[in-house]
């Protein structure tokens, strides 16, 4: 996936209702305190990302599959498809 992807990812799940209000991922936002602003802002072009970003979103980007226990150097279409994963993964 492409740093645009991975941004588009963290923004989707960061965003999620279900996830902010469940308590099940406080860890992940709290390790996570510059890597999801960063992520939000550049999602929403009111911020560009230099080689530093790109290394900030690459490590949120791989905690975040870590905290949904999926494989972070495998190459996901998009968001839902590692959704898709989590959920076969859960189901095994």
């Amino acid at each position: 996936m492409d740093t645009r992807g991975k941004i588009e990812a963290i923004v989707e799940f960061a965003t999620d209702s279900v996830s902010i209000n469940s308590g099940l991922h406080d860890e992940f936002y709290e390790y996570n305190d510059l890597g999801i602003p960063l992520a939000i802002a550049v999602n929403a072009d009111i911020a560009s990302i230099n080689e530093e970003g790109v290394k900030i979103i690459d490590e949120t980007f791989t905690n975040l599959c870590e905290t949904m226990g999926i494989d972070s150097s495998k190459e996901y279409e998009d968001y839902d498809e590692m959704l898709e994963e989590a959920s076969k993964d859960e189901n095994s």
